[in-house]
C-alpha cells in the first residue's frame, strides 16, 4: 500500500444551532493559498455514504 498524500481532517462548524460535519482533504505538505472543491451529496446516503464516495473525494 502506498503512502496517502491527502490527509482528510475532520472539522466541526456551527451554523446557527446546526454542526454539520466537514471532512478537509488536502496534500498533506501543503503551503499557501489552494484552490477549493467542494463536494455535496444529493442523495441523503440513501445509497451509498461517505464511505462508498470517500476514493472519488480523494481524486
Amino acid at each position: 500500500m502506498r503512502d496517502n498524500p491527502w490527509g482528510p481532517k475532520n472539522k466541526m462548524i456551527i451554523v446557527g444551532r446546526q454542526e454539520p460535519k466537514l471532512k478537509i482533504f488536502k496534500p498533506v505538505d501543503a503551503k499557501g493559498i489552494l484552490h477549493v472543491f467542494m463536494f455535496f451529496h444529493g442523495g441523503g446516503w440513501v445509497l451509498g455514504d461517505f464511505n462508498t464516495h470517500e476514493r472519488l473525494i480523494r481524486e
